[in-house]
């Protein structure tokens, strides 16, 4: 949802050739995201939009925020989805932990 201020400020600032010569906007798509107390149906909407379902992982503020935030995320995501976001992507990355 801030891509764009981002990129903005790097266009007026100058120098954006030397630190992301693709565009900022190409930078945060290589990015991984999580889900942390971003499962609002606008935030979630946005992030799929700039990265692909394999590059985001689910993630918690939990004790600080409740836990119900995957129970958002399966009225947001079909099967496939839900499952890589909730630990498929997790298991791909860090393949030593399904073991």
């Amino acid at each position: 949802m801030l891509a764009g201020r981002i990129e903005s400020f790097f266009d007026r600032g100058g120098g954006r050739n030397d630190i992301a010569p693709g565009g900022v906007e190409a930078e945060l798509r290589r990015l991984h995201y999580d889900t942390a107390n971003a499962t609002h149906p606008a935030s979630i909407a946005a992030l799929m939009k700039l990265a692909p379902i394999s590059q985001i992982t689910y993630g918690t503020d939990y004790p600080y925020y409740p836990l119900n935030q995957v129970e958002k995320l399966r009225q947001l995501l079909g099967p496939a989805d839900l499952a890589a976001i909730s630990n498929g992507n997790a298991m791909r990355l860090l393949p030593r932990l399904s073991a």
